[in-house]
Formats: C-alpha cells, structure tokens, sequence
C-alpha cells in the first residue's frame, strides 16, 4: 500500500512539465518513494519483462538498438532496472559482461544472455555499486518513472560509462494523470509514477556529458490502447512504423499534463539514443 501521505502536490510548473517532480525531495521522501515503487512496480509488471512476454522488440530495434554497428563490442553493459535483461537480447553476441540493477525481486535472466552476468540490488539513493568509466554500455527503458531523482541517477550514469560509451533511454514524457501520491492511481500504474518532461531530458543530459544522436517520438495513444485488446503493437513492425508515424505528425500537440481529453492526442514517450563524452 503506497504511503501518499508524505509526498507534496505537484506544483503548476511541475504540472508544466518545466520542472520535474521529484527530483528536489529529501533523503527520507526518496528512501518512502523507492520503496513504494519497488513494491508496486514488481506486483504490476514483472511477468511482462519475462522474456517470452517481453513487448517492446520492434519498437527498441526501430529507435535505438539500429544505430549500434553490427561490428561494435561492448567490454561491459549495464542494465538498470531491466529485469530478466530480455531488451539486451538482441546485442547478446556483442556483449562480454553485463550487470543488472534491479529493485525488484526473483528476476532470473534470458536464456538468449550467454555472458557473465551480474545482478545487483538497486539502491534508495539511485547510487551505482560500479567504478568510474567502468561500463560503455548502458540501458535505461522505462525506468526513469519510477524514480524520484532523476539528476541524480542521470549524474550516476555519466559517472559509470567511459567516454564514447552509449546510453540508451526510453521513458514516457506525459504525467501519466496521476497526482503522484496525492491520489489513488489508476490500474496498471505503480503508486507513484510519472512520466519525465521532454524539456527536462533536452536540458538534463548535455551537463551530464552526453551528446543526444537521435531523438524519436513514440507511444500514440490509440496504438497503445490495442495492447488491451490483445496485439502486442510493439514487437510488430506495422504497428511500430504507425506508432512512429503518427507521433511525428502530431509532435507540434507533445504536452506534458493534459487536463482534457483532447490534449491527450499526443506522443506520449520518448526514446533517446546518446554518447558520453
């Protein structure tokens, strides 16, 4: 049962995306956080990051993974909160070593890994147990919005990763209309999850040494909403090219808090694929 007691409202320029929430709370309101989201995060999604139900293939080869060269070897990757590390299976044969952090519990690992593989528990603090320039591989999907400080983990991962390794992100850039902790969540929504503002990433990642290559709009509503209805949009290459589609045409309507329906016709996350310096 997440504590939402403890957590402020939002303010109009959080709600604006121009700043984000969270990310000034004090060391007690991010220990209450991380462990709400640790919590709720592994009861709502964890048999979705098992590898056979994993559902974002098609869209990670289309925005990131495709800007890798096919002869390029990482010495050392990290995924942070990937779970079973079923978003690194398709790089599997250009991997030496990977460590995982991860809050949640019982994760095993993708079969399709055949490498060292270390797992590490994630930390309140958002502080990697890794050394300076250690990693030239890092994943961060769907991560972000479950933590509170989010400078600060984008600080830990300029921290790990070499100059000219790679970070690769993607988060949702809406609200997710929730009060974050104000007011109960909807179903399928861990207790205090929020999306990241996109200006937040334009202005956050450049002062943490990283050099954004590509930027790519994604998650239409409608697209998403089939998920409901059985397809998985985003291992399939049609539904993928619509989503992307649709998300370029409607990019000038990208909004952070929407408070009428209308308003949510917009791309809804952001994938982001960026070099460190």
């Amino acid at each position: 049962m997440a504590s939402a007691g403890f957590l402020p409202p939002p303010t109009p320029a959080q709600l604006q995306g121009e700043e984000l929430y969270g990310d000034d709370f004090t060391p007690e309101q991010v220990e209450r956080w991380f462990r709400d989201e640790a919590e709720g995060y592994s009861e709502m999604s964890g048999d979705s990051l098992i590898p056979d139900n994993y559902g974002y293939r098609e869209l990670n080869r289309r925005t990131v993974l495709r800007y890798i060269p096919e002869n390029r070897r990482f010495r050392h990757a990290l995924g942070f909160g990937s779970g079973y590390g079923a978003e690194l299976a398709p790089l599997a044969h250009q991997i030496d070593r990977l460590t995982i952090v991860e809050a949640g519990q019982g994760y095993g690992r993708d079969p399709a890994l055949r490498m060292p593989i270390s797992v590490l528990p994630a930390q309140p603090t958002g502080d990697l147990p890794l050394g300076d320039s250690s990693v030239d591989l890092v994943t961060c999907f769907s991560v972000l919005q479950y933590i509170p400080n989010v400078s600060h983990v984008l600080g830990e991962f300029a921290r790990v990763l070499e100059s000219g390794g790679l970070l690769l992100l993607r988060e949702p850039v809406t609200s997710m209309g929730g009060g974050w902790g104000t007011f109960p969540r909807g179903s399928g929504v861990a207790p205090h999850t929020r999306g990241i503002p996109l200006a937040y990433f334009r202005r956050q990642l450049a002062p943490h040494g990283f050099v954004v290559e590509r930027e790519t709009l994604t998650n239409f509503p409608a697209i998403r909403l089939l998920w409901n209805l059985g397809p998985v949009p985003y291992n399939s290459r049609t539904l993928t090219s619509i989503d992307l589609a649709l998300c370029r045409v409607f990019a000038p309507r990208q909004r952070y808090h929407a408070v009428s329906r209308w308003q949510r016709i917009r791309p809804g996350g952001i994938s982001i694929f960026a070099s460190r310096v």
